[in-house]
């Protein structure tokens, strides 16, 4: 009994060998295709760029500079996606006001903001309460832009990332998006940042010395190095960023040690020094361009440049 089950098993064996074999060969002989994998990120990317503005809708002024101001200057751009960040909802009025002077498509994300670990939200603020904002509304603004930005997923979605604020607007439509893969920041206006300072150059330079950093544009860190009682900073009322290099390790671990101090609540420090330091440490000369903006562009739509 035990050879016939041996001579049994050893047959069915034999067979599926021999099913495989002509299985194989069949597969073998069948035309050859090449299978195209894309990643994730390319899967969910919406546009190459995109824009960003915050807006408090608690404040009637935003909403009417951004409805017929902001958005109709941009009506000559090819149809993209605006993102409006707000920390307050909006009503269904509003996004349909919103919606009819645009030829974009508009997404309303609410955000919450928050304060760093262990702050004391009862200290005062280093600036003036104003009608325009609540205690503590800059220094959040400043650091959304500055780190918390990056992290949306929303954002994230795009390859070039346009900041716009409420007020700001094009004169004509002679402004044409300008970016391409080889720039990582393209940026506004230079100039100089000599109020709310306080620590934030130490900082930068504790950082550098502590971490062994070799900055990538020696020529802007130099500016930071050479001047203690001023900072240089580009308006970054308009900016176009790559999302790439904001998300990169380095620029993070940068950021996430910049917000550890809590300078940003603490003596309000800007967005924008605190951009310009980001640049001169992990960015190429090469990689860095001025907006062409002449005669194209006021913030704000009533005054500045």
């Amino acid at each position: 009994m035990n050879q016939t089950i041996k001579r049994r098993i050893g047959g069915t064996t034999i067979v599926a060998c021999l099913i495989f074999m002509f299985i194989f060969a069949i597969i073998n002989n069948l035309p050859q295709y090449e299978i195209r994998t894309s990643s994730s990120a390319e899967k969910e990317i919406l546009d190459d760029i995109g824009i960003a503005i915050l807006v408090d809708w608690k404040l009637k002024k935003a909403m009417e500079d951004l409805i017929s101001g902001m958005l109709p200057s941009i009506k000559h751009f090819k149809p993209m996606h605006i993102v409006l960040f707000s920390e307050s909802d909006v009503s269904s009025d509003y996004q349909r006001r919103v919606r009819q002077v645009t030829n974009h498509t508009i997404h309303f994300i609410l955000i919450e903001f928050n304060f760093p670990k262990d702050f004391d939200v009862n200290m005062p603020s280093p600036v003036k309460k104003s009608n325009r904002r609540s205690k503590w509304g800059y220094m959040h603004m400043c650091e959304f832009w500055f780190k918390h930005i990056w992290h949306n997923p929303l954002t994230q979605k795009f390859r070039y990332l346009m900041r716009f604020d409420t007020d700001s607007c094009f004169l004509n439509q002679k402004y044409k998006l300008e970016y391409n893969d080889s720039l990582v920041y393209l940026h506004g206006l230079f100039t100089w940042e000599g109020a709310y300072i306080t620590d934030l150059r130490k900082h930068i330079l504790d950082y550098v010395s502590k971490y062994n950093i070799e900055p990538k544009n020696p020529a802007m860190f130099k500016v930071i190095q050479d001047n203690p009682s001023k900072l240089p900073m580009y308006y970054n009322n308009i900016e176009i960023v790559k999302i790439a290099f904001m998300l990169k390790k380095e620029v993070q671990h940068f950021t996430d040690y910049m917000q550890a101090t809590k300078g940003q609540f603490l003596y309000r420090w800007g967005d924008a020094p605190l951009r310009y330091a980001t640049l001169a440490l992990f960015s190429k000369p090469t990689e860095i361009t001025a907006l062409d903006l002449k005669g194209s562009y006021k913030h704000s739509c009533n005054g500045g440049y």
